[in-house]
């Protein structure tokens, strides 16, 4: 074999190798990019498959609160009416004149107790854009916790009247409910204080007592639900919640909520 004919070959080997190398390569990209292909398929697929998931998650919870709206209207609400005109029925006979005070504080709580039933039910039925008056809520929950004269409540807010989203309203006004029943139930208060700033930014909720106080820690890791609940429901409305007690010097439950968590 002569010289032209091993370069002629060497050269045809190298075409070969680097023929050989371009494939490779080629098939590698092209694999690669099916790969990526498949995987963004795949990825949309899923993200496809989960939002029909969700979406079906939302019509059935949609459907479960209208169901329970309409049921609280047409059935819980209605007994509890039947309740109160009963009561109402025995306080005009005035049969029973010692008991004309408790018979009247029972009815004004029934009474209360269907209107937050109806508000309950208006939130399941209708849209999220409702507002409520969280000031009047908050007086009206001291007037309530005033009836039961177990000690003294009072309100004070830098406005007279709050209009923000029905859902946060009501998670607040739940705070508030459940701050007050463990001031009620467990600090042995004379006072308890509910203080609104709604001018700043983040608002400011407080409840303060006079009572006894506690070791917050030993609550929070108990099996107690009461300070948990607090905390998840300002959990649920982007809140942030402080707890403040120190023995014999009462308690203060503070919640700030930004303005930008809540259409006013």
């Amino acid at each position: 074999m002569g010289e032209t004919e091993i370069v002629i070959f060497i050269i045809l080997i190298s075409l070969a190798i680097v023929a050989f190398i371009v494939v490779t390569v080629a098939l590698v990209v092209q694999y690669r990019k099916r790969s990526i292909t498949y995987n963004q398929e795949k990825k949309v697929t899923s993200e496809r498959h989960k939002n029909e998931l969700l979406n079906v998650q939302v019509e059935v919870q949609e459907e479960t609160m209208q169901h329970i709206g309409v049921e609280i209207h047409d059935s819980i609400a209605q007994k509890l009416t039947l309740a109160s005109l009963h009561l109402q029925h025995v306080e005009y006979e005035n049969k029973y004149p010692e008991l004309n005070d408790t018979l009247t504080i029972s009815s004004t709580l029934i009474n209360e107790t269907l209107d937050d039933l109806r508000l309950l039910s208006r939130r399941l039925l209708k849209n999220s854009e409702e507002k409520t008056d969280l000031v009047l809520c908050l007086q009206r929950e001291c007037d309530r916790v005033k009836q039961l004269q177990l000690c003294g409540i009072s309100f004070h807010g830098d406005v007279a009247v709050m209009m923000i989203n029905t859902t946060v309203a009501h998670t607040l006004l739940r705070i508030v409910q459940e701050s007050v029943q463990n001031s009620l139930k467990h600090s042995g208060c004379k006072n308890i204080t509910i203080g609104l700033e709604s001018k700043t930014d983040p608002i400011s909720l407080t409840v303060n007592d006079d009572g006894r106080g506690f070791d917050i820690a030993s609550h929070l890791s108990g099996p107690g639900i009461g300070l948990k609940s607090i905390r998840k429901r300002a959990g649920i409305i982007g809140g942030k919640l402080e707890q403040q007690s120190t023995a014999g010097k009462g308690t203060c439950i503070i919640l700030t909520l930004p303005k930008n968590s809540f259409s006013l």
